[in-house]
């Protein structure tokens, strides 16, 4: 029976005790906001000084920290973009609801930083194989080519033609569309004739042609495919020459 009564007393304390603990705690809670703007922040790290407690606020700029003796504690905020703020807070005799803490936005000020990089081997030799130079003489030497520049570049690796006796070609799975080609750096669209299916290029009036595959720049209105730059002859208008084909 004594037993029984030590039991129930010893609860009893036990209960008691732990209600005062827990009604003795404090929570402090609130928004934290842009001072410029009034839009919240998240991310804001909060911390009662001196101990172990603290929070971040989440999407909605809300924080809250529990369990806190009472007492007068100061709460720091911090965030790499905000100055940083302190708030003194008195939880003595209830807990704190703060409406909103405006942090004033900061500028972080650093030295340049300079990024310098080389080109690996394997890399050139990448846009080495990419870019090729055709001059006219070598065009005509290409078997097949019958003196078409669009006859003559479907023999080179990554280049297949859309249908046999068709000008147009594909490079590397692209679409006929995404192929560049500029004469004198003016883009020409459906270089080709209706009919027959062979370029408008005069083979005798190209000094050169550069044919790029990739490595080429923005500056070519980003296609994806290829860049076909063709370089026109200088006239001279001192004498006159020509070419007879056989």
């Amino acid at each position: 029976m004594r037993v029984a009564i030590i039991k129930k007393y010893f609860l009893f304390f036990m209960t008691w005790f732990s209600f005062s603990a827990f009604s003795a705690s404090r929570t402090v809670s609130g928004y934290v906001v842009d001072a410029t703007t009034g839009e919240t922040i998240i991310g804001v790290n909060v911390v009662v000084r001196g101990t172990s407690n603290g929070a971040v606020t989440n999407a909605n700029g809300y924080f809250v920290i529990a369990s806190i003796d009472p007492g007068t504690y100061v709460l720091d905020f911090t965030h790499i973009a905000y100055t940083k703020k302190s708030l003194s807070v008195d939880l003595t005799s209830k807990s704190v609801l703060l409406k909103e803490v405006a942090l004033e936005p900061r500028v972080l000020k650093r030295e340049a930083i300079s990024v310098i990089g080389q080109k690996s081997q394997l890399g050139d030799l990448h846009l080495e194989s990419a870019h090729r130079e055709l001059s006219a003489r070598t065009i005509r030497q290409i078997p097949g080519s019958q003196g078409d520049v669009f006859r003559a570049i479907k023999y080179f690796p990554g280049i297949e033609p859309v249908e046999p006796f068709s000008p147009l070609y594909t490079v590397r799975g692209g679409d006929p569309g995404e192929n560049l080609i500029l004469l004198d750096g003016v883009p020409i669209y459906n270089p080709y004739h209706f009919v027959g299916g062979n370029s408008l290029f005069n083979l005798y009036a190209i000094k050169d042609i550069e044919l790029m595959i990739g490595g080429f720049g923005v500056e070519y209105g980003g296609r994806n495919s290829s860049v076909m730059y063709i370089t026109t002859r200088e006239g001279n208008n001192q004498a006159f020459h020509g070419e007879i084909s056989p």
